[in-house]
């Protein structure tokens, strides 16, 4: 009668030496033969060169970062003295009327019945609270590598530029210009895996040194 028991083979030398694949349950292996985890690690292969901000300073990251708190810090002010010069305004017409003409008493005396000041305000107040947000976003982009953000940040930029064209501001036109343009070369080193969250200690640079 045949034996019910399991064969188990025999161990031999040759089996000793060979290398059994080990398989984690919790990480599958993927169709390449990487695992998820490893797959997600591996960086973009490299396609371009890198770009310094105003060829000399900070790497691109740093640059998006900077700009962003600096101009979320001059909203803010100008958010501020807006709210301020209005309601002074509004509150206290006798006194700014003191080195007016009658031309533009009576200007400003329609404009505080008709409650054009008050809109004025609030379209400045909604414009600058969208851009600080805005703003907000090119801050979280660059610390988390998120492109949609930093195109957000950049278009406020953008926006900026165009605005202060039409009006012929150019000292501001050249001003957005500068803040805006390395989000465009953030973006662009993303893409060509030059800039990314795993590689980033390899390529970051302040001031024209690591």
């Amino acid at each position: 009668m045949a034996s019910k028991e399991s064969f188990l083979p025999l161990a031999t030398d040759e089996s000793a030496d060979l290398e059994v694949p080990m398989y984690s349950p919790e990480v599958p292996p993927t169709e390449f033969g990487m695992s998820s985890v490893q797959s997600n690690n591996a960086t973009t292969p490299v396609t371009g060169e890198q770009h310094l901000y105003c060829n000399y300073c900070c790497d691109t990251r740093r640059a998006v970062l900077v700009v962003n708190v600096v101009s979320i810090v001059i909203n803010l002010v100008v958010l501020l003295v807006v709210n301020v010069g209005f309601n002074f305004i509004i509150n206290h017409p006798d006194e700014v009327e003191q080195d007016m003409t009658e031309e533009e008493k009576a200007n400003l005396e329609q404009a505080l019945h008709s409650g054009y000041l008050e809109m004025v305000e609030a379209m400045t107040d909604a414009f600058l609270v969208l851009s600080i947000a805005m703003h907000g976003c090119g801050i979280y982009g660059a610390l988390k590598f998120k492109k949609w953000a930093v195109a957000t940040a950049g278009s406020a930029y953008a926006i900026s530029f165009i605005l202060h064209l039409m009006g012929g501001s150019f000292f501001n036109v050249i001003l957005a210009g500068a803040l805006g343009y390395p989000h465009y070369f953030f973006m662009k080193e993303m893409n060509e895996g030059i800039m990314s969250d795993y590689n980033y200690h390899n390529v970051a640079h302040c001031c024209g040194g690591k």
